[in-house]
């Protein structure tokens, strides 16, 4: 969790598609995009729920390596936001977020 940006790292949780719900529902279903690390737990299947449910996926704030976020990107992740400044670095040996 290196980079949550001015997000309070106790305040993070792995991606919940119950919660997401919750949360969609309260909003009257006006919740377009869901941004999320694609290292953590539960990942890919949030993934793969909320776009069924016509929600864009965009990855952001992350470390993930190259294969997890590859395994985001074929669970149809959509969108990275803000490449660089808040994912890893790109390396010759470990590509990472920018490498995939």
């Amino acid at each position: 969790m290196a980079h949550v940006g001015a997000q309070n790292p106790q305040h993070l949780c792995d991606p919940d598609y119950e919660l997401y719900r919750s949360w969609q529902d309260s909003a009257d279903g006006l919740i377009r995009r869901s941004a999320l690390a694609p290292e953590r737990t539960g990942s890919v299947s949030y993934i793969s729920k909320i776009v069924s449910d016509g929600i864009v996926a965009a990855i952001a704030h992350t470390d993930a390596t190259y294969e997890q976020t590859l395994a985001a990107v074929d669970a149809v992740l959509q969108v990275l936001c803000i490449p660089i400044t808040v994912c890893g670095a790109l390396r010759h040996r470990e590509p990472g977020v920018v490498g995939a």
